[in-house]
């Protein structure tokens, strides 16, 4: 069997060759890491007064929170719809191939927004409205929606999908 001999110019030339593989995958591991991480789920509830009791219709409310290490600016709130339609919010501007709704969040939240880490933001708007604006576009009975944010440099960040009955919350709110 040969044995490997290595000379001094050989052993400075793998050295460099680790310390560059090593250079890379740290900065690789360092993008990655350091990206935004918005996690966006739904929900939906009521407003509510002590000793008064459920006081608005129901909201349907989508959360961004913000688990990663950078600050995250939101720009836009919309929901996917099925057949690769977009139902859109706009508070910033208007573009002319954007379909787009009035529907303001009933409780004051303004776009766009400052996501710092480690905290969120909620956007809510009642079932009636969504259905509405649903019905107006031609949609009607179950569609399965996804709630999403946009970031103000391209980045979305959706919810789950999940399926949202227009028929059942229309008639609660004529």
């Amino acid at each position: 069997m040969a044995a490997i001999v290595l000379d001094t110019q050989s052993i400075v030339q793998l050295i460099i060759a680790a310390v560059a593989i090593y250079g890379a995958a740290l900065s690789t591991y360092n993008l990655y890491s350091r990206r935004p991480k918005v996690k966006v789920n739904w929900s939906h509830g009521f407003l509510g007064t002590p000793g008064v009791g459920i006081t608005s219709p129901p909201f349907l409310t989508l959360t961004a929170m913000n688990k990663g290490e950078r600050t995250v600016m939101l720009g836009f709130v919309g929901f996917d719809l099925p057949y690769k339609n977009l139902f859109h919010i706009l508070f910033r501007r208007r573009e002319k191939y954007i379909l787009q709704f009035p529907l303001p969040d009933k409780l004051g939240h303004k776009l766009p927004y400052e996501l710092i880490p480690g905290t969120s933001f909620d956007y809510s708007t009642p079932f009636g409205d969504l259905a509405r604006s649903l019905l107006n576009s031609g949609y009607s009975g179950d569609v399965k929606v996804s709630g999403y944010f946009k970031d103000q440099v391209g980045n979305i960040y959706r919810t789950k999908k999940f399926v949202f009955n227009i028929d059942e919350w229309l008639p609660k709110t004529i």
